[in-house]
């Protein structure tokens, strides 16, 4: 547990917080991390698409099932109140949002954290280059957001 007085802790309160990559092992482990240690965090909005005969809100439920979510289960009752989807693609163009997803995003966001990339060894060129395709679209929104304190990005080549 993180002590009341972390400069984390103290970062994200009352922040709102948007996150790509939500189905990876980081991007999992860091929602669990925020959202147990870091209480007081207003939301986490997901980016999420639909993959493998699964819908985005299906793979949005399945990202809870995981054992990393089992403290926060066990601890509270309204995390999940904290947690949205966004329904996008980060191989499309704008990520996929629409433009009332958008709008709201530019208006409520406070932190950007980009996780998301295709880590598959064995793909084209050109489908790699949609990992940096994706950031430059992520850096173009986040010029747009009105309250933005921080933006965070991984990129994996």
């Amino acid at each position: 547990m993180t002590p009341d007085n972390s400069q984390i802790k103290l970062a994200f309160k009352n922040q709102t917080i948007f996150l790509t990559g939500a189905t990876g092992f980081v991007g999992k482990v860091m929602i669990a991390k925020l959202l147990t240690d870091c209480e007081d965090i207003k939301k986490i909005y997901m980016l999420l698409r639909s993959k493998k005969g699964k819908n985005s809100e299906q793979r949005f439920e399945e990202i809870f099932e995981q054992p990393c979510f089992e403290f926060l289960k066990s601890k509270s009752s309204n995390w999940k109140e904290k947690v949205s989807l966004v329904e996008g693609d980060c191989e499309e163009p704008l990520l996929g949002i629409s433009d009332d997803n958008l709008k709201m995003l530019k208006n409520e966001v406070n932190f950007v954290i980009h996780l998301a990339a295709n880590v598959r060894f064995d793909q084209s060129l050109k489908k790699a280059a949609n990992n940096v395709k994706c950031t430059a679209d992520l850096l173009e929104l986040s010029k747009g957001i009105a309250n933005l304190k921080v933006a965070c990005f991984y990129i994996y080549f």
